[in-house]
């Protein structure tokens, strides 16, 4: 028997009873095959990193400036995903981070147009220039 050339392309997972916990952090229900739900998952995106929340963080200086950008930055994702459908991509590599949180890419979808979430936070200025 020949193995195919590679394993075929992973669904987009579809998302339900999203929370926004940042500008890159979200805690929602996670559509898996077979009729399996992940629930009350925290998912980070794991292409942009947005600016931070709070000073709380103790690795770096967080400024006053950022936690207002990460302010907008939570305020824009909450409206961009409640305009359509929410899928996550997961990554072809790890899929947890440091933390524990399940990693991957965000979409979404909007009648038959596809968003990808990274690309427009980034167009809106809320990735700190890195990915995590």
């Amino acid at each position: 028997v020949l193995a195919p050339e590679r394993p075929p392309a992973l669904e987009p997972l579809p998302l339900r009873s999203i929370k926004i916990t940042d500008g890159d952090t979200i805690r929602c229900d996670v559509d898996l095959p077979y009729g399996i739900t992940l629930r009350d998952a925290q998912l980070r995106a794991s292409d942009y990193d947005a600016w931070e929340l709070s000073h709380r963080r103790q690795t770096r200086l967080v400024t006053d400036v950022e936690v207002s950008r990460g302010k907008r930055a939570r305020t824009e994702l909450e409206a961009l995903l409640a305009t359509g459908e929410v899928y996550l991509v997961p990554p072809a590599g790890k899929s947890r981070d440091v933390y524990g949180r399940l990693l991957g890419s965000w979409w979404v979808k909007q009648g038959g147009e596809w968003t990808r979430v990274a690309d427009w936070m980034k167009a809106k200025g809320h990735d700190r220039g890195k990915a995590p």
